[in-house]
């Protein structure tokens, strides 16, 4: 017997797909634990963050079929936009895709960085081929002009430019190491010798995990969590597993502080519940994971219809960007 809960929840066609020798369809299930048994823990249906189809089949299944085929522009290729992309297409609309970096993916191709999220990179990959089953006229490397949206002239518009780094207002003296997280993933810069300090906004995988590979790398690390506990925004197994991890690799803990300042070898911490600030001593290197901001590109659309989703609209997970491509795409082929 072969048990395959999460991976059904995530790809209910497991089994048919295999049966016609279709496997390189298959949606694999990531291991995120987020919308299954994360949300049967919170006490609300459970779904997949990859497939938010799965648990509302009857709002969003079967797909609705459009009338009139219309122009759709999708800008952005995040979770948010391949998602809205490859319904829309489905619905048959004729949908064009633009995403500015050479790649698809966004922020999920950053997560995947992290230690125990190789995995995460997967739904960048599952989505990315729904779109072009789809058959979505995918353009990377290219940024919307107005040039371009006059080119392509759409009906309706799709914005899911995501979110960039943001860097909270801190008093930063010149001799001080310091980097934003987003940065620190993309460009993997050597950094100073001895302590670094990592600062976290949320709780959430970013600064943990950024943590961890440090600590397994060998280099001493403190992580300020302005949350109760670090990784609070994560679900309770995964963050049984990389706590474990954290603590195995000598991760050192402060709770319930945020960043205020940083200097040559200081870091300044304010604790959120008092007047209490906390100074760790000897950082070399100051990384901080804040909240990003999202991104709206400066376009006159015209007459055409806009949906703004996923970061662009307000930066959460890839959750509610999948969710808001599937909402967004099924809106418009409603209303056909």
């Amino acid at each position: 017997m072969a048990i395959m809960t999460r991976a059904m929840i995530c790809d209910p066609e497991i089994a048919n797909k295999s049966g016609r020798d279709a496997v390189d369809e298959i949606r694999a299930c990531i291991g995120c634990n987020q919308a299954c048994i994360g949300h049967f823990q919170m006490g609300v249906p459970i779904s997949c963050i990859q497939y938010p189809e799965s648990g509302r089949e009857l709002t969003f299944l079967p797909r609705p079929r459009v009338r009139t085929r219309r122009r759709v522009l999708v800008i952005g290729g995040g979770p948010a936009g391949l998602k809205a992309a490859a319904v829309a297409a489905e619905a048959g609309d004729d949908v064009v895709l633009c995403e500015r970096e050479p790649h698809l993916g966004g922020a999920v191709l950053l997560a995947q960085e992290l230690p125990y999220r190789s995995e995460f990179g997967g739904a960048a990959t599952n989505l990315s081929a729904e779109a072009k089953r789809a058959g979505v006229d995918i353009r990377t490397s290219t940024t919307v002009t107005q040039q371009i949206l006059d080119e392509v002239a759409p009906e309706h518009v799709i914005v899911a430019t995501g979110a960039k780094q943001r860097m909270p207002h801190i008093e930063i003296d010149d001799g001080a190491f310091v980097i934003g997280a987003r940065d620190y993933l993309n460009t993997q810069p050597i950094l100073p010798t001895g302590r670094v300090l990592v600062t976290d906004w949320k709780g959430d995988w970013i600064g943990l995990g950024i943590a961890l590979r440090l600590a397994e790398a060998r280099v001493p690390v403190t992580l300020a969590t302005a949350a109760n506990f670090a990784g609070a925004a994560i679900q309770q197994y995964t963050r049984t597993l990389l706590m474990s991890q954290a603590l195995r690799a000598g991760v050192d803990f402060v709770n319930d502080a945020r960043l205020v300042g940083v200097d040559a070898e200081t870091g300044y911490l304010q604790s959120t519940l008092c007047e209490i600030v906390h100074e760790v001593d000897g950082v070399a290197a100051t990384i901080v994971s804040g909240a990003p901001q999202s991104v709206i590109p400066d376009l006159d659309f015209g007459s055409a219809s806009v949906h703004t989703i996923g970061d662009a609209l307000a930066p959460r997970t890839v959750e509610e960007a999948v969710f808001e491509g599937l909402e967004a795409a099924n809106s418009l082929a409603m209303v056909s």
